[in-house]
């Protein structure tokens, strides 16, 4: 056994005064039933523990929470300026509950395909689609005359929209008119009618919203399994249940890894592995982290004769409460293995020079953090998205003036699919 594992109240000056219970557990033999606890890990000296833990050995650690899931081991995929395409930098953990968006990238990583138009849409008829581009819809909604007219619905990019049916709407419009010259002058009342199709979609609240054919950006269709369509977006979990590892993936949406790291967003997903870890957070730091210990790991833990000493403490405060608040979310996110291996590297896909390859993959610099002062990570767009179209000509009727004169359905999405 280690040295440092034969002695728990080896320790800083603050824990001088904390007594530790002579026997030790190993993590797997911490269950749900003992959870929350204070704890102390130390090496059993079997084998070396990965460098990104092993800091957290020998100081008193708050163990929240025990879970079990699936999850993903990738790399960063780098594009080099003068040509090749690298895997860089850690191992990339990418659980099963991640809630980003990718799309896989095509053999010459190229950006996948797209519908360009609303029209393109209603022509495969999705389930779902995710919008990449923030666009205008109508609501169709009761005037003050009686007649239905509409009102502008926003929808902001990142949204996800559900797909029902086509329509096709007539809309009226009268309009006063001077004709003649002079004393002759006379006003009259010109009525005009055009027709505009639509896609009808909810959004996500349940909002119904339509959507212009002529409507220009960026869509893909969410993923269903057994439906062939080549503008799809995955879920990490539908990577892993319909996907042979391995596969290249690029990171439409989502939030990044929340340390600091080179990250392109397109990553090479090697393999699927399950795992129990325990989720946990340093107790005596003014600001305190969260870790994830997989229970497998080569360490035993000593617990405290009491855990009064730490009641008192601020910090010991902030710990709970930063696992009550974030230690759900913080299961959710990419993370960076804890064995420091960036001695990897790969060459993917060496293009010759081309001033026409795509350029997109660019390290981003994500130096943030999870703590009590910090707001929870938030979903962005990781895609450079330099070629959205932002339409200024999509098909609807004036504000205020057009009234629905009628509203028919095309074509229905059918409900097997």
């Amino acid at each position: 056994m280690a040295e440092n594992s034969e002695n728990p109240n080896n320790g800083s000056d603050e824990l001088s005064g904390i007594s530790w219970k002579p026997e030790a557990r190993t993590l797997s033999d911490i269950g749900d039933d003992s959870l929350p606890c204070v704890c102390k890990l130390s090496s059993d000296g079997s084998r070396a523990l990965p460098v990104g833990l092993s800091i957290y050995c020998q100081q008193p650690l708050y163990l929240y929470k025990r879970r079990q899931r699936k999850q993903v081991l990738g790399r960063t995929i780098y594009h080099d300026a003068n040509g090749p395409y690298y895997e860089v930098g850690q191992t990339l953990i990418l659980p099963d509950n991640f809630e980003g968006w990718f799309e896989i990238v095509p053999s010459e990583f190229g950006k996948a395909l797209v519908f360009r138009t609303i029209e393109e849409v209603s022509k495969i008829l999705p389930r779902k689609i995710f919008t990449r581009t923030p666009m205008t819809g109508i609501r169709i909604i009761e005037g003050e005359d009686g007649q239905q007219t509409f009102k502008d619905r926003k929808i902001p990019a990142g949204s996800i929209l559900v797909v029902h049916s086509t329509l096709s709407a007539k809309w009226t419009t009268c309009a006063e008119r001077e004709k003649g010259v002079g004393v002759r002058k006379k006003k009259m009342e010109e009525v005009t009618t055009i027709e505009i199709p639509y896609l009808k979609c909810t959004d996500i609240e349940q909002t119904e919203v339509l959507l212009p054919f002529s409507t220009k950006g960026r869509f893909s269709s969410v993923y269903e399994k057994d439906i062939n369509n080549d503008r799809s977006i995955y879920r990490m979990k539908d990577l892993i249940t319909d996907f042979d590892m391995p596969t290249i993936v690029r990171l439409v949406y989502g939030k990044a890894p929340v340390v600091p790291c080179i990250f392109t967003g397109v990553i090479a997903l090697r393999e699927t592995v399950s795992e129990d870890f325990i989720v946990a957070s340093t107790i005596m730091n003014k600001r305190n982290v969260l870790i994830e210990f997989p229970v497998s790991l080569p360490v035993i833990a000593h617990f405290p004769n009491s855990e009064e000493p730490f009641s008192d403490l601020t910090t010991f405060q902030d710990a709970k409460k930063l696992c009550d608040k974030y230690a759900l979310s913080f299961s959710s996110l990419i993370k960076l293995s804890p064995e420091m291996d960036t001695h990897h590297m790969k060459v993917h896909y060496n293009p010759q020079k081309s001033k026409t390859k795509e350029s997109g993959l660019k390290t981003l610099d994500l130096i943030t953090n999870i703590s009590l002062t910090d707001d929870e990570p938030a979903d962005r767009f990781i895609e450079s998205d330099s070629d959205s179209i932002q339409s200024t000509d999509q098909a609807k009727p004036t504000r205020g003036i057009f009234k629905l004169l009628e509203l028919t359905e095309i074509k229905r999405k059918s409900t097997d699919c």
